[in-house]
């Protein structure tokens, strides 16, 4: 047989061949998890959160800007798929100053820090969220006593309150 023959031959075996024989299976999954567009996050278990200066500021004293207390943020979220955030504060403005937040003492305000940089009242500080943190990641966010330079202000001796919100933003 030549060799020609031989090749012809070959090829009309392989022709021949049910296609079956050379097909191999294979099965496939496919599965994933969908997310929320927004995660769930609460800040402080959804607890009111309370920054008490105490009973013993001494009214000359509160321009020596000595009366600074942190404010305990706990940010907890789940079904994130970034963890890219930021944190603003917002409150009502203090009359003599926009940026301070009022509280309910005639010139009494409240300044806020990102740990000793001054913010404003409602800039945005941005973190990394953690949920291997109890804080979550979020800032040192402090709040100082501030009073008024005008000399028409006059603070009153007594009990005084304040209030903002905390708002937390997924980028």
């Amino acid at each position: 047989m030549t060799a020609k023959l031989k090749l012809l031959m070959l090829c009309m075996i392989g022709i021949a061949l049910p296609v079956d024989s050379l097909r191999a299976d294979a099965s496939i999954s496919i599965s994933g998890t969908v997310k929320r567009a927004v995660p769930i996050c609460t800040v402080n278990t959804q607890n009111h959160i309370v920054v008490d200066f105490g009973d013993k500021i001494v009214k000359k004293k509160i321009q020596q800007q000595i009366y600074k207390e942190k404010i305990p943020i706990e940010v907890n979220c789940s079904d994130f798929i970034q963890n890219n955030m930021t944190l603003s504060i917002q409150g009502d403005s203090a009359g003599f100053n926009g940026d301070y937040i009022k509280t309910s003492m005639t010139g009494l305000g409240i300044q806020l820090f990102n740990n000793s940089t001054p913010i404003k009242q409602g800039d945005t500080v941005k973190f990394i969220y953690s949920n291997n943190t109890p804080s979550g990641g979020a800032p040192d966010i402090y709040s100082m006593l501030v009073s008024s330079t005008d000399d028409s202000d006059i603070i009153d001796a007594g009990v005084f309150t304040g209030s903002a919100n905390i708002i937390i933003h997924y980028q």
